[in-house]
């Protein structure tokens, strides 16, 4: 009798980690599965280098915004941020969904243009099937093109500080770096950028300097590109305007 308790007990034992491989889940409705998902964010530390206040902040996924659409391209479920769908009410993850295809996506500030806050983004297809856990991985990427300023020593000297640089790309997206707004992310591609400087100095003089920007190469700027505008003052007198791009 024993015995016979030992071998069911063991076929008990075995069945309970064919589940568990399977990822196979309990107590689900007829016609539904769930899904967990691993969301991160990249850290791109040379990208965001200029933003010293709330870096964590970007590359925090539990800052990430959440949705999750159908295969009509409708919206399922959605969260204001990682960390509340990883919380779901107090029901934590997995969701359970009906069994379908979907695509998770995950952002971080959407706005259509250029903004001083980065743009990620990532998605990722997925399908959900009975009684079966959907392992997702998915990692944000900056789809952004820095764009910062900075100024020499010799500029702060003769310079008043309400300067500005007005900057306009043939995407139709614009900018206006200053003393107190030195960053901003584009939100576009693109070819070729207008810079536009605009200077006073302490002793009342205006100085202006407007240029084209585009690569050496000619090819378009592309996300995660960076840009820094220096602005120099040589012999007190002439208006230096330097670019470098990452």
């Amino acid at each position: 009798m024993k015995k016979i308790k030992y071998i069911l007990f063991l076929i008990g034992l075995a069945l309970i980690g064919f589940a568990c491989d399977n990822n196979e889940i309990e107590n689900v409705g007829v016609g539904q599965g769930s899904f967990k998902l691993a969301l991160s964010a990249e850290d791109n530390a040379s990208f965001i280098n200029v933003v010293t206040k709330g870096k964590e902040e970007y590359v925090n996924p539990d800052s990430l915004q959440v949705a999750i659409l159908n295969s009509k391209g409708e919206t399922v479920i959605a969260f204001d941020s990682y960390k509340k769908m990883k919380e779901n009410g107090g029901n934590g993850l997995p969701l359970t969904l009906p069994v379908g295809k979907y695509v998770v996506k995950a952002w971080y500030d959407n706005s259509q243009s250029a903004s001083p806050v980065p743009y990620l983004y990532g998605e990722q297809a997925f399908e959900i099937m009975y009684n079966t856990i959907s392992n997702v991985s998915l990692t944000c990427q900056y789809r952004c093109i820095k764009i910062s300023l900075q100024t020499t020593s010799a500029f702060n000297a003769i310079c008043r500080d309400d300067y500005d640089v007005r900057i306009v790309t043939d995407s139709n997206e614009a900018i206006t770096l200053t003393k107190d707004n030195y960053w901003s992310f584009l939100r576009k591609e693109c070819n070729m950028m207008n810079v536009w400087v605009d200077v006073r100095t302490t002793d009342g003089r205006n100085l202006s300097f407007s240029y084209d920007l585009i690569k050496k190469d000619k090819e378009p700027f592309h996300w995660k590109n960076s840009i820094v505008v220096k602005l120099d003052i040589q012999n007190t007198k002439s208006l230096n305007l330097e670019t470098e791009i990452r």
